[in-house]
């Protein structure tokens, strides 16, 4: 396993296995909140505020930066819902 990855726009990411396995775990945590929740904003922004709080950040200068995002999540969330409900893939 590659010891360092380099993304555009953000450097160098040093042990690139352990944030994969970090990026897995939320995106389970965000497809669980979405399910559980219909895409609601406010269960997104629950989400998200656990996120920060975990990550020992700033909730409220997280949630500032957010706010504008998570409408649209929300939007886009239900849009995924609506297509597997109607049983459209890819």
């Amino acid at each position: 396993a590659p010891r360092v990855a380099y993304l555009t726009h953000f450097g160098a990411l040093e042990d690139p296995a352990r944030h994969a396995a970090e990026l897995r775990r939320r995106l389970r945590g965000l497809c669980d909140c979405a399910l559980a929740s219909d895409g609601d904003t406010v269960a997104l922004e629950q989400f998200f505020v656990s996120e920060f709080l975990n990550a020992g950040g700033d909730v409220e200068l997280g949630l500032q930066w957010m706010k504008m995002d998570l409408e649209l999540n929300a939007k886009g969330i239900r849009h995924w819902l609506d297509r597997g409900r109607l049983g459209i893939n890819g």
